[in-house]
């Protein structure tokens, strides 16, 4: 996999890939990310497309996929805080 560019973006690292065959758009957003992944043929095939997909009604609807997925981690944690009856020291 190598890198072909990055998209500006002042809350998310958006890197675009090439790997084989495909073309693959990642988004991070400190711990998490999302990937697209498109094939050759696809709309998506170089620097050019790739910033004309990543536009703002699609990082609105990223924005909206990484909150989900922070409280999915977030919830998750604290069943398993609870099931493994886990303790943290108190701090004063």
């Amino acid at each position: 996999m190598r890198i072909i560019g990055d998209i500006e973006h002042a809350k998310y690292k958006i890197s675009v890939f090439r790997s084989g065959e495909k073309t693959i758009i990642q988004i991070e957003d400190g711990l998490l990310e999302q990937l697209y992944k498109f094939r050759d043929g696809e709309i998506v095939s170089d620097m050019e497309t790739a910033n004309a997909y990543v536009n703002q009604e699609f990082l609105e609807e990223v924005e909206s996929v990484f909150a989900t997925m922070y409280m999915s981690k977030s919830n998750n944690t604290k069943r398993l805080i609870e099931q493994l009856d886990i303790e943290f020291p108190t701090i004063i």
